[in-house]
């Protein structure tokens, strides 16, 4: 009579749905810039032609003018990008996420707790932000024109990131915030915690590609002038 509870009781428990969750996350950070990006470039114009070519041309690219002051030779500049890793990298990062055996009242991933779900998303981990951690990233940029002579003008680009993150830690049932803020040619480093309780640093930097489109567009405007 035992043996055949026995037997019973495994037959029940191997028919049983695995109510498992599927949590896999990997992150590697992105590699350090040797070599700063350039930043500057000395035109054949005058200053007011600069000025006057550069408000002219801004204005029809996808970079929004904040502030400008002639008199400062200041022209800020203010953008976003999506995706994220068009203008900034988090490094490379794996996550499978798979609830859709889970019973009813199962913690799920943050945010969208007691909905079936099913992710596998393997890229740049600051796409992975903008995706599923509420990413908001802002820029900045400072055009600085500068008088060299009566016939040269140079133009300095300074570039400023910030990507902010939330989710709902699961773990511990706060949301966890983290910013990431840096200049061009620098990174920013945060502590997260992992929904499993796991501290762990997160690393974002630029892909330099704001600050290229804009020396690149600085050389055509000026080509065409010659």
């Amino acid at each position: 009579m035992k043996n055949t509870v026995l037997a019973f009781a495994l037959l029940a428990f191997a028919l049983t749905p695995s109510c498992q969750v599927v949590n896999e996350f990997h992150y590697t950070p992105p590699e350090q810039l040797e070599v700063l990006p350039q930043n500057e470039r000395v035109v054949n114009a005058t200053f007011d032609e600069v000025w006057s070519a550069l408000i002219s041309s801004v204005g029809k690219s996808f970079f929004a003018i904040n502030q400008f002051e002639k008199e400062s030779g200041l022209l800020t500049l203010r953008f976003t990008t999506s995706p994220f890793s068009t203008s900034v990298t988090g490094g490379h990062c794996t996550f499978k996420y798979d609830n859709s055996a889970a019973v009813d009242g199962q913690a799920a991933f943050s945010g969208v707790r007691y909905q079936k779900i099913k992710i596998n998303f393997d890229g740049d981990y600051a796409d992975y932000a903008e995706q599923y951690l509420n990413g908001v990233l802002e820029g900045a940029v400072n055009l600085i024109v500068s008088e060299v002579d009566s016939a040269h003008t140079k133009i300095t680009v300074h570039t400023r990131f910030s990507v902010a993150t939330s989710f709902q830690n699961t773990s511990t049932g706060r949301l966890d915030k983290a910013v990431y803020s840096w200049n061009s040619g620098e990174r920013a480093k945060n502590f997260i915690t992992r929904p499993t309780g796991e501290k762990e640093t997160r690393v974002m930097q630029s892909t330099n590609y704001i600050e290229q489109k804009i020396l690149t567009a600085i050389d055509d405007i000026f080509a065409m002038q010659e």
